[in-house]
């Protein structure tokens, strides 16, 4: 009679013990899969910052590299358009100098003398007239290939700038994160405070996307509105006006 109860406790204890070892093996599954789905949630905002931040270096490099082609391309319409200029400066002062000397000939057959001094004097004008000309139409030009080269390597030091900045800003961020989710007690505490550096970052980002757009979209409006009314009857650069009687002047 009394190995009964006795038996039937220790089943009782067995099935408790069994009991409390399900419930503890419950809960230290359930304390894995949190856990794992916190550090798989953590993985997966820095690999999202990062892609983020990836995505916006390669535009702002896109940005940076049009920018600079286009500046490029104005350089090399300019020089085109220099060149251009200054043949057609060439062509007419070798036109107005053929139709002086031809003057000069008929003139000396007429008076029946020479006409070598003023032949000499005006081709000695026009060539230096034209000397000055391509003088002039090579320096702007060179001044305003300097000017486009130093905005570009400034252009690209912001670029730099702003890209090392956003960096250390994310950075610190994550380092503060860490910190606090040490001391956090809880998963709430831990999901707070994973969000608000979720926030700090995208803040980050933005404040750092903001000014380039700002940017560029004032140098748009400048360069619609300050750009100067082109004057009627401006000479285009590196064109010679020769009038017919200014040439032999004071020879």
């Amino acid at each position: 009679m009394s190995e009964r109860p006795e038996n039937s406790v220790l089943v009782s204890l067995r099935e408790l013990r069994g009991i409390e070892d399900d419930r503890l093996k419950r809960e230290q599954e359930e304390a894995r899969a949190r856990a794992e789905a916190a550090r798989a949630a953590k993985e997966a905002a820095e690999r999202r910052a990062v892609q983020d931040a990836e995505d916006r270096r390669r535009a702002e490099e896109d940005r940076v590299r049009r920018a600079e082609e286009d500046k490029l391309a104005r350089i090399r319409e300019e020089q085109l358009r220099i060149e251009e200029a200054d043949r057609r400066a060439r062509v007419e002062g070798e036109l107005k100098l053929q139709e002086q000397k031809m003057r000069l000939e008929i003139q000396s057959r007429a008076e029946r003398r020479s006409p070598l001094k003023a032949i000499v004097g005006v081709a000695a004008v026009v060539i230096l007239i034209a000397g000055v000309v391509v003088y002039k139409i090579q320096a702007a030009n060179q001044a305003e290939i300097a000017e486009h080269e130093r905005a570009a390597q400034d252009e690209r030091e912001r670029h730099r700038a702003s890209q090392a900045e956003l960096e250390r800003k994310l950075t610190a961020i994550s380092r503060d994160m860490e910190a606090k989710l040490k001391l956090a007690n809880g998963e709430a505490e831990q999901a707070r405070i994973r969000a608000a550096a979720e926030k700090a970052k995208r803040e980050a980002m933005t404040e750092d996307h903001a000014p380039a757009k700002a940017g560029r979209r004032g140098k748009a409006g400048a360069t619609a509105a300050d750009a100067p009314a082109p004057k009627t009857g401006a000479r285009m650069p590196g064109k010679i006006d020769i009038k017919d009687d200014d040439i032999l002047k004071g020879l």
